[in-house]
């Protein structure tokens, strides 16, 4: 049970990660395209569904990672708690202020295209809170690997 259930928390980690850090790519490929918006819908709309993808593996992976502390009967070290609370921080902030952003985003390039000022400034206040979550994964991810004492 506890080789499964690692199996899935490490598969997890690898889609969780692997699809949000994939954002910042996606979304600058994106802008070179044309005047109209096109490709960054298309990005937009992916991300959207890459990032509800995402989004649930986090869930997942916190949840695998307590059942795996609990049939492993480690301690609840400093580590642990670091890393988990980091889990639950990064999945509030990409709740409540990442993900909301994106059908906003649509309707506004929709509506004025990509160069109106709001469209602007929630791609740049996404872009900044992208990269502090993606700091946030990688602290995770040092900590999972490292196990600091």
């Amino acid at each position: 049970m506890y080789l499964a259930l690692k199996f899935l928390h490490i598969f997890l980690a690898i889609v969780a990660v692997g699809f949000t850090s994939s954002f910042g790519l996606i979304l600058a490929r994106a802008s070179k395209g044309g005047a109209d918006g096109r490709e960054l819908k298309f990005a937009l709309d992916t991300i959207r569904v890459m990032g509800r993808i995402g989004h649930v593996c986090f869930l997942f992976l916190l949840i695998t990672g307590i059942a795996l502390i609990h049939i492993a009967g480690y301690p609840w070290y400093l580590w642990l708690k670091w890393s988990a609370g980091l889990v639950v921080v990064a999945l509030l902030v990409a709740q409540f202020l990442l993900l909301p952003t994106v059908p906003k985003r649509l309707a506004i390039l929709a509506a004025r295209g990509p160069g109106d000022p709001e469209f602007i400034a929630l791609s740049k206040r996404s872009a900044v809170l992208g990269a502090v979550l993606g700091v946030a994964a990688l602290v995770v991810l040092w900590l999972m690997v490292s196990k600091p004492a």
